[in-house]
């Protein structure tokens, strides 16, 4: 019986080391996708912004004086809300002529209206409240003597006083006259106000009107400076 025991036992081990060990499917896995090399890629060079035309001098000053063609006096002599911002921020006091004030009011104007364009400007004009004085400050580079659209025209009375008129002119030479807008005159076309009752579109003759002169112009197309 012992001997029946130890045979079995000893044929289950030789068939344990005798078997045909299973064979072990091989992991399937997915291929490694190549990518292609494409090197480093520029990005894209920014499109520069277009260029932005400056506006024509002309066009903007009829642009600037549009918004003063109601202006009157409505508090006594040479005194409105408007009238009196425009003298004190040049340096004036209340109630003073204001025609030549009105003119450096525009070239201000001007310099907003590019700036929010984007451009930079500036003119190279003396602003006064003098006729007189702007015109004997002017570079004789920028003076004229005839009439020209984009430029201040300037009056002196004959008598011999420092006095005159100021005007922004809107027009060339027209058939003996030309086109104006003027702070400090009046409606009437016969004579040269210059201390009327408000601000004006004006045609006024290239010649002496009563005791006042036409000095000259002064261009300020040439006295405009891009910054």
């Amino acid at each position: 019986m012992l001997n029946s025991i130890l045979k079995y036992i000893a044929d289950a081990i030789k068939s344990i080391f005798s078997a045909k060990p299973a064979e072990i499917s091989p992991i399937q896995s997915n291929p490694i996708q190549q990518v292609p090399d494409v090197g480093i890629v520029a990005p894209e060079p920014l499109s520069p912004k277009p260029e932005v035309k400056m506006m024509d001098l002309v066009d903007a000053i009829k642009l600037c004086v549009k918004k003063y063609e109601g202006v009157r006096e409505t508090n006594g002599k040479n005194r409105s809300p408007v009238i009196d911002k425009i003298i004190t921020s040049h340096g004036g006091g209340l109630g003073s002529a204001y025609c030549a004030y009105g003119a450096c009011q525009i070239v201000d104007d001007l310099v907003a209206l590019y700036a929010s364009k984007g451009h930079k400007v500036s003119f190279d004009i003396y602003k006064t409240g003098s006729s007189q004085t702007m015109w004997a400050k002017a570079k004789d580079a920028y003076k004229l003597g005839k009439p020209k659209a984009g430029s201040i025209v300037i009056w002196k009375h004959m008598n011999g006083n420092w006095t005159g008129h100021v005007g922004i002119c809107l027009s060339d030479l027209e058939g003996g006259s030309f086109k104006t807008f003027e702070f400090n005159t009046s409606p009437d076309n016969h004579s040269v106000v210059r201390d009327g009752e408000g601000a004006y579109y004006k045609t006024r003759p290239f010649k002496d009107v009563g005791d006042m002169h036409i000095l000259g112009f002064i261009d300020l197309q040439k006295a405009m400076k891009v910054l």
